[in-house]
């Protein structure tokens, strides 16, 4: 990814650009058609602005997560490795079934099914048995829960 790619990415992912965006918005929305009320509750004091302001910052944050996790939705429609022939698949064929993954768009990549699988194959593929998946994607799952 080129450095104007990774900057673009990073401003439309900032909830503080979104947030204050927004704030800038509602104060000028409120200081025009807003009443004496309105103004009073948000607009009168440095006070309030700067709670107005942080609030907005948050919500951009929620607001983003929220649109990331819905993203992660789309995944599941689609199938990131072959069906699973009648009979099941060797341990053997992990390193192929992770190279489809590999194959996939980067932004199927980054999605958390992906990754789980992805790490859980390569865990397969390492070790040539599938004896201890449940540990391991136990263990996938702290680390996904920590981050």
């Amino acid at each position: 990814m080129s450095r104007i790619a990774s900057f673009c990415d990073w401003l439309l992912r900032s909830p503080l650009i979104w947030g204050i965006l927004g704030w800038v918005l509602f104060d000028n929305l409120v200081r025009r058609f807003g009443g004496e009320l309105l103004n009073s509750y948000f607009t009168e004091t440095w006070i309030h602005a700067t709670t107005t302001a942080v609030f907005s910052v948050g919500m951009a944050a929620l607001a983003i997560r929220g649109l990331g996790v819905m993203g992660q939705f789309g995944v599941l429609r689609r199938p990131l490795i072959d069906p699973i022939p009648a009979g099941g698949q060797p341990t053997t064929e992990a390193a192929t079934l992770v190279e489809q993954i590999e194959r996939r768009t980067e932004s199927i990549q980054k999605t958390y099914l992906a990754a789980r699988l992805k790490s859980l194959l390569e865990y397969v593929s390492k070790s040539q048995s599938a004896d201890k998946v449940e540990s391991q994607l136990q263990s996938l799952e702290e680390a996904d829960y920590e981050r």
